[in-house]
């Protein structure tokens, strides 16, 4: 592509600070200038002391500067938390540890912060058992980011798309990195060899760079399953090299003490209708 229109080099932050650190800088007569990539454009080289500095191609910086924003933009996808609204005021101070079991758990999750040198394996047979709750607490004294499994198939197949605002590579590159990961729902998804190929290589560069990932799932470890392998052991979706690697630095979480949820919609139930002046459904109990 020929330079046409607005083609004068502006200059970088790198062209004034060699000008300022040689005693100062005068412009030359503008001149044509070619890039190996764009042609011809025409700028004004920098003179200072005797040396001269030629522009940067301003179609080479347009492209560099567009670069830079989507990284950015991507930066700032993966680095923000992403806790819903549910979870904001998630703390350490709130989580209701009614059994001795989430009293441990608890105490666990407040070690962890304060020495993140480990997985955490959150596992439980149903659903409100307090695992989001401890990993949004988590999240919010580190920092972090979480998401579902399936979310992540989502972002991923999208990637392949003319829309997409990053490559397969680039995302998981930089969940890779993030600080501390959260993964939920382990175990929700069909568990795809393609699946199975990017958490791979996934955990493979967390565990490589010794970076601390929350692992949360209703599934439970071929070792504890009744039936010797079933639709819900989790080598089903992580495969055994990423369950070898996991399970080498892990502490691991059981959850045992029934859906917390469904306790809080009763007492929910039980004001709500005076609230809505007795014009509400009849309270499920649970």
């Amino acid at each position: 592509m020929n330079g046409e229109g607005n083609n004068t080099a502006e200059y970088t932050a790198l062209d004034l600070i060699a000008g300022m650190k040689n005693g100062g800088f005068r412009l030359a007569e503008e001149e044509t200038f070619t890039c190996p990539y764009h042609g011809e454009y025409k700028a004004k080289a920098v003179l200072f002391r005797g040396d001269r500095h030629d522009p940067t191609c301003p179609f080479c910086r347009e492209e560099r500067e567009k670069e830079e924003t989507a990284r950015i933009s991507r930066g700032f996808r993966f680095g923000k938390t992403r806790l819903g609204a549910e979870y904001r005021d998630a703390s350490f101070e709130n989580f209701n540890a009614y059994t001795p079991e989430l009293a441990a758990h608890l105490e666990t999750a407040r070690y962890f912060v304060k020495k993140p040198t480990v997985n955490l394996i959150m596992t439980s047979d149903g659903n409100g058992t307090g695992k989001n709750h401890l990993a949004a607490a988590i999240l919010k004294r580190l920092g972090g980011v979480i998401y579902t499994v399936n979310e992540l198939n989502a972002l991923l197949r999208r990637s392949y798309g003319k829309e997409a605002d990053g490559s397969e590579y680039e995302i998981l590159e930089e969940l890779s990195a993030a600080s501390l990961l959260a993964l939920d729902e382990i175990g929700k998804s069909k568990g795809s060899e393609w699946e199975k190929n990017w958490l791979s290589v996934l955990i493979n560069n967390r565990y490589s760079n010794r970076l601390p990932t929350i692992f949360m799932t209703n599934g439970h470890f071929e070792w504890e399953c009744p039936r010797y392998g079933c639709p819900e052991c989790l080598s089903r979706f992580l495969g055994k090299d990423s369950l070898s690697r996991i399970l080498q630095r892990s502490a691991i979480m059981k959850f045992t003490c029934g859906d917390y949820r469904m306790r809080l919609g009763a007492e929910f139930r039980k004001v709500w209708p005076a609230e809505a002046g007795g014009r509400a459904a009849r309270p499920f109990n649970g």
